[in-house]
């Protein structure tokens, strides 16, 4: 990405300022903040995709509290009325 007339060919004493006023650091700046940006915009787009998987995660826990909260009580249930009914035979006889 280096520009024509800039660079390394400027006079001493300079400092890394060529005739038209850019310097070979500001090109090296632009190129990291470049670099930089990339980076932040990939872990923006991870940063969000992992927030709808953890979302969508949620939502399928939740479901399967639900369902064994509803076996488990349906099961429960079952058990009580099952030694409710012996309890009465066995007292009945």
């Amino acid at each position: 990405m280096r520009r024509a007339g800039l660079g390394d060919g400027a006079p001493a004493g300079n400092y890394g300022y060529t005739n038209s006023g850019y310097s070979v650091y500001e090109e090296e700046n632009e190129r990291l903040t470049e670099s930089l940006r990339t980076k932040v915009s990939a872990i923006k787009s991870l940063s969000i995709e992992i927030g709808t998987e953890v979302k969508n995660q949620n939502k399928l826990l939740s479901e399967m509290v639900l369902k064994v909260t509803v076996f488990a009580e349906c099961h429960n249930m079952g058990q009580i009325r099952g030694s409710s009914s012996s309890s009465t035979k066995q007292e009945t006889p």
